[in-house]
């Protein structure tokens, strides 16, 4: 499964913590794939423009199994629908990394 729109929302874990933090997927009028936040998220303080992390990512079909893929976030910007919250723009890399793979510390 290589095509990101067929995504339904993603998690990635929190840096020096063993916490994950899950978000639903939205797609913009382009058809990028981004997230929103709210301001005291404390995965905002996680995420930076430019940052690559690993993000697990399911789909709505839970018959699918989820994958985790390297992303780097595009931009993290004040959200211009959503007061009070930030959109995290979100790349995705097409190369699976494997369903098998799991976060640091974090058993699968």
């Amino acid at each position: 499964m290589d095509n990101p729109k067929d995504y339904f929302c993603a998690e990635f874990q929190l840096k020096e913590s063993n916490l994950l933090y899950q978000f639903k997927l939205r797609k913009d009028a382009g058809g990028e794939l981004y997230a929103v936040v709210g301001k005291d998220s404390r995965a905002l303080e996680n995420l930076k423009q430019g940052d690559k992390l690993a993000m697990r990512y399911y789909c709505l079909d839970k018959t699918i199994p989820a994958d985790i893929r390297h992303t780097r976030i595009r931009y993290v910007d004040k959200s211009k629908g959503f007061p009070d919250h930030y959109s995290i723009g979100l790349e995705i890399d097409s190369k699976d990394m494997g369903q098998e793979t799991s976060f640091p510390g974090i058993p699968g």
